[in-house]
């Protein structure tokens, strides 16, 4: 569509300001201070309305406020799964005094395909920062953890598992769960398969006669 400027608005880590996190020819200085709120303002209208904004469909003097502010005659709304995740916002077309029907019906489509990806890439980052999170507690527990998924394979070795063991994770995770004493093996399919916990059990590993207190749960 050839916009002479536009940029794309992300929530912040809150959800409680949009803030510009990509454009083409807008100054650094208002790219970096525009914040415009999530429930209200364009933004509000965009949930509320589902649908293209233009400069000659706003009445609300504060909705089209913040869209010159963003030097812009159009904002598109982001959706997936009807969550706005993104704003488009369009200057004047190079060309031309204003976008057509047909051009804001393709601008409508590709922004819900781009929203999509948005919205796997979002959740892509956070099951990473969780991942983190989660080893970062696993490394620091006194006890070992152990879990295998419903492929019967080995997913969490911690630490303190491999010192109790002697077994380095990185030959245990990913591999079936015969890699590990069949004792411990054999208590965690019985759960994986039953769904019920196994109450705190006393075993002893025949290599090294390794006593040991497990505990299993689904």
């Amino acid at each position: 569509v050839h916009p002479t400027r536009l940029a794309v608005l992300l929530p912040d880590p809150a959800g409680n300001e949009f803030r510009i996190a990509a454009n083409r020819g807008l100054a650094p200085q208002l790219v970096q201070s525009i914040r415009l709120s999530a429930h209200d303002g364009l933004v509000g209208w965009l949930i509320e309305q589902g649908r293209p904004a233009a400069n000659g469909d706003l009445g609300d003097p504060e909705i089209l406020r913040e869209l010159k502010l963003l030097q812009a005659v159009v904002a598109v709304p982001l959706l997936a799964h009807g969550e706005l995740v993104a704003v488009l916002t369009l200057g004047q077309p190079v060309f031309g005094a204003a976008y057509g029907r047909r051009q804001m019906e393709t601008l409508f489509d590709l922004a819900a395909h781009l929203a999509t990806a948005l919205r796997d890439i979002t959740l892509h980052h956070q099951l990473g920062r969780e991942k983190e999170f989660s080893e970062r507690i696993l490394s620091h527990m006194s006890s070992g953890v152990v879990t295998i998924g419903r492929d019967q394979r080995v997913g969490t070795f911690n630490r303190r598992a491999e010192e109790i063991l002697q077994m380095p994770a990185t030959s245990v995770v990913g591999q079936d769960l015969r890699i590990l004493p069949s004792l411990l093996g054999d208590m965690l399919y019985d759960t994986l398969a039953s769904g019920r916990p196994g109450a705190r059990t006393e075993i002893q590993l025949p290599l090294r006669r390794l006593a040991l207190e497990i505990s299993t749960y689904p």
